[in-house]
Formats: structure tokens, C-alpha cells, sequence
């Protein structure tokens, strides 16, 4: 159930990730959109106009003894169930509120309750603008029905003071903007990207009574949480006393204890009144509380990384984001899993970061369903790890000047990943952790891009303690996936399709769209018996160690967004038989270049304090056995190799593997251990 001036649409916006909706949905839960009377949903009734003042005579009580119940009980009507599980926003947690107290027959329709930045007590709100007007009409007076039987935000004076119609016209990219969202819906926020705000002003602020507005502000003015003040009068009249009856919370008694998420960054939903609503309810609530600075009220559903720290939460640990911006001025969010408490005061650790492959995330190393993922595996044994993501896929849409729905955004490769993305990420992490050196873990295209680094960039030999490349990807000619060298055919060499098909989202080319096939198994969640075939065709070979439970959480997060450059690439390594630079085609490559041929990237330059140390595997179709030998060579004694003999161990069983924690982690963890032992800062 959403929240105020909202409707269903806040849960399904364009721009979101991963939506918790769908996310249900793909995990076998029947999801049902809820909304109220007044939004875009609810204009409808026999007797009374919408363009009546009578028809806006309501506020969130009526909603709370009335549309939520008739909305509960027609759910389980229709689904023939007893129970249902509720998750709310904001108002739609006031109004559950109000209905377990005036009805508490409910409490026993409910399976679980999830109430996102909740609403009851508010006297301690920091939002400038409720507290602003709080002064005006945050207590009775003759304004409450001339202002309150109407439309919030299509009041004439509120229309010319908002703005919001010049941010629904331009969608989101006035300046102005952001300003209006950090006030009007809860405080500022770094984690809402940019670009959910067309979609966002196109459906918000959604109609509604001022009514409900102005309940909210007398609850600030009160300091209770009570039902609606009429005046001393119109009190007696309708409660039989002065002043409104208080909603009677020893009436809660729900089948489970509800769970309260609030956050610090929370201008409406303030941690002391959430406090004080766990403290009244007791043992019948329990409190998850988001210990990071400006993640706001809107950002419990609408926040890039809501999900995130849950998959880290799912496995014990808590984390930290941090937000990375390159000279280029792109941003993306890192992750920073936080030490158990056994390492808690432990000092200084040895730093980690690991970096994901293409059409991929930080999302990928810390999936439910994984068996002792290596992540929290070196968390467990005393390191500050450190999840990195890069520019364009989903945590990583940010940038001042170039929007992510122009074709400029999204023209780059691995290459400006490697010269820009990893070493802005490595001395962001280095300055943080106020440390010199760092290990780092690459699968995939985190190898590419960590080869990129050290042969254009080869100072950071020196940051780096040890390096462990998982399935690593320079020379590409053997590769023998059928997807890379059919696709190779088209876009191996350059062509005109080049800038045409480069500069987008890989997978969300609606031809690639429509023959991929991926979001079906998205919203199944993997279910299809076609998943497991795209799952092996599209990241690199037959597995016999993926376990099927990883399955709902990969198809909710992969393919993740990213360059077609990035695999263009990739292809042009194939075709090519070079480590080498971006091909533009002739005319390109002189201007870039100064030739005909994209230079390649110089090997030699790669000089770690330690080997780097290179897994792989028969089975991987992508980096082949021949390849990595290739590599191997050129690079000499400055690599080890670790050959995975195992059949059917493919691209991605190096971290997705049930085994992985028996065949890779290990090593991983003993080499890092040998070169702590052997290093001092």
C-alpha cells in the first residue's frame, strides 16, 4: 500500500531497481497493488461528484476503516485465503494503524506486516515544509475546511507554489527538480537515481485530500497519534469530547511482530518517533533501522540499493555505500561489508575489493542461494571487503552533465573502465581506509579492466598486494561460446551497425529484447525450462555445480545493464586475435589512434609486487584454455596459473559454484593470508 499524494504506480515506476514488487513476484508470491479513494485509481462513487468539496471530505482515517479493510477482504475473497502479508509506505502505514485499532479483528487476517519509513507519531519531523505549514494549518481553524475539502496540489495557490507541473512537463530535469523531491517527499536523498524521475513526476504527486495532509500536520502539533481535529466544537460533535480520541495501539496484536524500517536520512518518518511507536507496541514490533546518511523517506522503495543491503543483511553482515565519481564526473555506488563481531576490534584490515564481469554487478558475489560465498568468506576472516561496480550498469547511472537516456552516456567500453572507473574506485577505497595497498579479486571483465589499468596506468602495480583473476579474459580467439561467435559474424569487425547498436544498453536493444528470452526467466524466477540453456549459452558454458537455488536471485539481477560497447569489444577480441584498444575502423583509429590499427595494450608493463594469479577452467567457453595459456606466457614468471580440472566447470562457477568454497576460495584466501604475513604498511 503506498503513501501519501501517491498510487500503485510508486511501486512499479520506470527507472527502479528491482522493484520489490516484481522481486516478489519472481519469488511465487501473488502481489496485489493497493490504492485508495481520490488517487488516479479511486475517483468513482454513485452519488457524490469528484468535483464536489463532499467527495474530498476524508483524510487517512477513512482509509484506515474503510477502503484498506474493503481491500483486504476482497483480496482474500478472490484468492480464497484466510492471511495475506502487507507491506506499506508511509501512509499506507498510518492507515494499517488505524485499522488494527478501531478493528481488530484484522490483526488475524494478517500473515506479516512490513512497514516502510512509518507514520504514528510525528512530532519530531524535520521536513521544513511540514513543518512550515504545520504553523498555518497544523492546528484547527477556519482554513481547515475551506483549504481541506479539496485536491492537494490542484489547490490554485499550491499549484503556483510547487513547481511540480514544470517537472512533470520537462520530466524530472529542471534543476528545480531534485530540490522539490528532497522537499516535498522527505528529505535529501543519494540514493534515488535520476533516472526514476521522469516516470516519478509523470505520476507523483498523485491526487489526494488536502485533508489527509493536514491530519498528518495536526499529529506533528499534537505530538499524539490521534484521529482527526475538528476544533473544540466539532469535536463534541462528532467524539463527544474537546479534543480527538487517541488510536488505541494496545489493540495491535498481530500474528507475528511488525516490522518497522526507518532510516536516519528520514525527514517525515524521525528516528525518535519511530522509537517511541516501538516502544508503545513492545514486543509486538520489531525495528530495522538503515544506518546511512541521506537515505530518505521515499528511498525504502524507490533507493538503488534497498536491495543490496538486504542480500547482505540475508547473510549476517551489514554494509556501508559509498559513492565513487571519476574525473570523467561519472558516479557509481560501492559496497563495504562490515566486520562481524568477532573482527569489530580488530583495527586496520587488509583491504579487499572485488569486481564483477560484464552485464554484471556487486550484486553477483553476494547472491541468496550461494554456498559460502567468497565475500563473506574473507569478511569472516578478518578483511574489510570492499564490492565495486562501474559507470552504466545499476548502480551507476549518474552523471552531471550527460543524461543515461542519451546515446552519449553510453558510449564507452571496458577500456574507460579500466582507465577511469577501477583506479578512481582503488583511491577512493585506499584513501578511506587510510592504507597503500590493496588485494583485489576480478572475475570476467574485472580482469579485463584490471589489465587495462596496469598496462596504461602500470603505478598502480604498487597498490596492489596481491591480484586473483577468476576466468580472465584478454586473449579471446579460442573462446568457443556459440553466442560469441555467432554474434562476432555482425559486430566482430567495425561497421556501420557499430555506433548504431554500440551506443545503448546492451539487452535492452529491443531486438536483443526480443530474442533474449531473460525476462521471462526474471519474472519467473528461473523457473522456465529455458533458463538454464540461456543462463549457460549467455555466460560461458554447460554447468554442473551452479545450483538451481541460485537461479531466482541471478535472473533477478542479470543480465544487469551495461555498454553493447563493452561486448563489442569483447568481440573484436575474438576476431582479432590481439589484447588490444577499442577499433573504430580505419578512419576512427587514425583519429584516435594516429593509425589504421587499434594499438595493443603493452603486457609489459604489468609488474605486481606479487604473480598474478590466474583460475581457470575446461569448461569455461568464454576464457578458454588455450587463451589463458597465451596469456600465461607473455606474462612469464609475473603470473601463476590455477587450472580448475574439473568437466563442466564453467565461466561462472569461479564465484557461483556450490563448490567454489572447496576449489577456488581457498587459495584465494591462503595467498592473501602469505602476503599479509610477509607486508607491513
Amino acid at each position: 500500500m503506498h503513501g501519501l499524494s501517491s498510487s500503485s504506480d510508486f511501486w512499479v515506476l520506470k527507472g527502479l531497481h528491482q522493484p520489490l514488487a516484481f522481486l516478489l513476484a519472481a519469488n511465487g508470491y501473488d502481489v496485489w497493488l493497493g490504492n485508495t479513494r481520490g488517487n488516479p485509481y479511486g475517483y468513482d462513487h454513485p452519488e457524490i461528484s469528484m468535483n464536489s468539496r463532499k467527495f474530498w471530505r476524508f483524510s487517512w482515517h477513512e482509509i484506515g476503516v474503510e477502503d484498506l479493510p474493503s481491500t483486504i477482504e476482497y483480496i482474500l475473497d478472490i484468492t480464497h485465503q484466510k492471511t495475506l502479508h502487507f507491506v506499506g509506505h508511509s501512509q499506507g502505514c498510518t492507515s494499517l494503524f488505524v485499522l488494527l485499532t478501531t478493528m481488530p479483528e484484522y490483526n488475524d487476517k494478517l500473515r506479516s506486516v512490513h512497514l516502510l519509513g512509518p507514520m504514528a507519531y510525528a512530532s519530531h519531523m524535520r521536513s521544513l515544509l511540514a513543518r512550515t505549514t504545520a504553523l498555518v494549518i497544523g492546528r484547527f481553524s477556519p482554513l481547515d475546511p475551506l483549504f481541506g475539502d479539496t485536491e492537494l496540489f490542484q489547490n490554485p495557490i499550491l499549484l503556483k507554489l510547487s513547481g511540480f507541473e514544470s517537472c512533470r512537463i520537462t520530466g524530472g530535469a529542471l534543476k528545480i527538480c531534485p530540490l522539490l523531491y528532497f522537499l516535498a517527499f522527505g528529505g535529501e536523498s543519494d540514493y534515488t537515481l535520476k533516472s526514476v524521475y521522469p516516470d516519478f513526476f509523470e505520476t507523483h504527486p498523485a491526487r489526494c485530500s488536502t485533508h489527509q495532509g493536514i491530519h498528518f500536520l495536526q499529529l506533528y502539533i499534537s505530538g499524539y497519534f490521534r484521529q482527526y481535529d475538528f476544533g473544540a466544537e466539532g469535536n463534541r460533535l462528532r467524539y463527544g469530547q474537546d479534543v480527538p480520541p487517541e488510536y488505541d495501539l494496545s489493540k495491535i496484536n498481530p500474528r507475528f511482530p511488525l516490522h518497522l524500517y526507518h532510516s536516519k536520512g528520514d525527514a517525515y518518518s524521525a528516528i525518535e518517533d519511530v522509537q517511541r511507536l516501538s516502544a508503545v507496541l513492545g514486543n509486538r514490533s520489531v525495528r530495522h533501522f538503515i544506518d546511512l546518511d541521506n537515505f530518505a523517506h521515499m528511498d525504502v522503495v524507490l533507493g538503488y540499493n534497498a536491495y543490496e543491503a538486504d542480500r547482505i543483511e540475508y547473510w549476517g553482515f551489514t554494509s556501508e555505500i559509498h559513492n565513487v565519481t571519476t574525473g570523467g564526473g561519472f558516479t557509481f555506488s560501492i559496497f563495504r561489508i562490515k566486520p562481524s563481531a568477532s573482527h569489530q576490534s580488530q583495527g586496520a584490515r587488509p583491504v579487499v575489493l572485488l569486481m564483477h564481469g560484464l552485464s554484471s554487478s556487486s550484486d553477483y558475489w553476494v547472491l541468496k542461494g550461494l554456498h559460502q560465498p567468497l565475500a563473506f568468506q574473507l569478511a569472516n576472516n578478518g578483511y574489510d571487503v570492499w564490492l565495486g561496480n562501474t559507470r552504466g550498469n545499476p548502480y551507476g547511472y549518474d552523471h552531471p552533465k550527460i543524461s543515461m537516456n542519451s546515446r552519449e552516456f553510453w558510449r564507452f567500453s571496458w577500456h574507460e573502465i579500466g582507465v577511469e572507473d577501477l583506479p578512481s574506485t582503488i583511491d577512493y577505497i585506499l584513501d578511506i581506509t587510510q592504507q597503500r595497498t590493496l588485494h583485489y579479486v576480478g572475475h570476467s571483465q574485472g580482469c579485463t579492466s584490471m589489465f587495462v589499468l596496469l598496462s596504461e596506468m602500470p603505478e598502480y602495480n604498487e597498490k596492489l598486494r596481491s591480484v586473483h583473476l577468476l576466468a580472465p579474459v584478454a586473449y579471446a580467439n579460442h573462446s568457443r561460446s556459440t553466442l560469441v561467435r555467432t554474434t562476432a559474424i555482425v559486430l566482430g569487425r567495425y561497421s556501420i551497425l557499430d555506433p548504431l547498436i554500440g551506443d545503448s544498453q546492451l539487452f535492452q536493444n529491443p531486438i536483443l529484447q526480443k530474442l533474449s528470452g531473460f525476462e521471462s526467466c526474471r519474472r519467473t524466477g528461473g523457473a522456465l525450462k529455458i533458463c538454464p540453456l540461456l543462463y549457460f549459452l549467455a555466460f560461458g558454458g554447460v554447468s554442473d555445480y551452479t545450483l538451481k537455488s541460485v537461479y531466482p536471485d541471478f535472473f533477478e539481477t542479470h543480465p544487469a545493464r551495461c555498454s553493447t560497447h563493452q561486448a563489442i569489444h569483447f568481440l573484436q577480441l575474438y576476431v582479432s586475435g590481439y589484447f588490444r584498444q577499442y577499433d573504430f575502423g580505419h578512419r576512427g583509429n587514425r583519429l584516435r589512434y594516429g593509425q589504421d590499427v587499434p594499438p595493443e595494450y603493452d603486457l609489459s608493463k604489468i609488474n605486481p609486487r606479487s604473480p598474478l594469479h590466474l583460475y581457470h577452467s575446461k569448461g569455461d567457453t568464454f576464457s578458454a584454455i588455450e587463451d589463458v595459456e597465451r596469456l600465461s606466457a607473455v606474462l612469464g614468471n609475473r603470473s601463476i596459473r590455477h587450472y580448475i580440472d574439473l568437466d563442466r566447470f564453467a565461466h561462472m562457477d569461479f564465484v557461483l559454484a556450490y563448490n567454489a568454497h572447496e576449489v577456488v576460495n581457498p587459495n584465494i584466501l591462503r595467498v592473501m593470508q602469505q602476503m599479509d604475513a610477509n607486508f607491513s604498511e
